[in-house]
């Protein structure tokens, strides 16, 4: 039986660069089909003390940081595994939806909580968004510089892993940001990958509204068990 030339290319390509299943190790697939079910939104809003600390808005999440969803994510954004955003695009448009229906989104910049710039060098890429391109929205997407890492912010070391570390050890290290002039009287929609303390999208939202921008909302990937709230079904 002679084989397509597309067949033959799929196991040459994988046995140069073989692939796994980022929720279970199933070979030859990046996410397959069981692991992608368990990626189906489940859209909730993190504690209130988590909306006091972004000034009262409306913060949605797409679903919980854990089991599947979390090792999706971590092989998206840690390991470059490539095609896993469109996987993590469901969770997010859910939460967006969820905030739509909780206030006005119209004109509102989408703005990506920027990591840092040990993240930078080593992923030459910001995978939150590559997400949001993935889930229709790069019209609306600001550009890279509009929030970015202050130059004096202070550096972590280098095994610190920041989504490990506790609201109280952020606190002694906050993150520092600086948003961009083109921010200044705009409607923003802040987004990030995971929440977990809120520290890092507090901060984010003080620098775009001491350059005068308005946060009306924000919107994660997912959001760990501590944080998870109120589940919308």
């Amino acid at each position: 039986m002679s084989l397509s030339l597309s067949t033959i290319a799929h196991a040459t390509w994988n046995t140069i660069c073989p692939v796994r299943c980022a929720g279970c190790g199933r070979p030859d697939v990046v996410c397959c089909y069981t692991c992608a079910r368990e990626l189906v939104p489940l859209v909730h809003h993190p504690t209130p003390a988590i909306r006091r600390a972004l000034f009262g808005v409306p913060v949605v999440a797409g679903s919980h940081y854990r089991g599947v969803v979390k090792s999706v994510v971590i092989h998206f954004k840690e390991r470059g595994v490539v095609g896993l955003g469109a996987y993590l695009a469901g969770p997010l448009r859910a939460a967006m939806r969820q905030l739509g229906d909780m206030t006005p989104l119209g004109g509102a910049v989408l703005v990506c909580v920027p990591h840092s710039r040990s993240g930078w060098v080593k992923r030459g890429r910001h995978p939150t968004r590559e997400v949001v391109r993935r889930a229709g929205w790069a019209h609306s997407l600001s550009s890279v510089r509009a929030l970015r890492v202050a130059v004096t912010a202070p550096a972590l070391p280098a095994h610190s892993n920041q989504k490990n570390r506790s609201r109280r050890e952020r606190l002694s290290t906050p993150p520092t940001f600086v948003a961009g002039p083109e921010l200044a009287g705009k409607r923003v929609v802040l987004i990030d990958d995971v929440l977990t303390t809120g520290i890092t999208a507090e901060y984010a939202a003080r620098a775009i509204t001491q350059q005068g921008g308005v946060v009306v909302g924000a919107v994660v990937v997912a959001a760990t068990p501590a944080q998870a709230g109120q589940v919308s079904m």
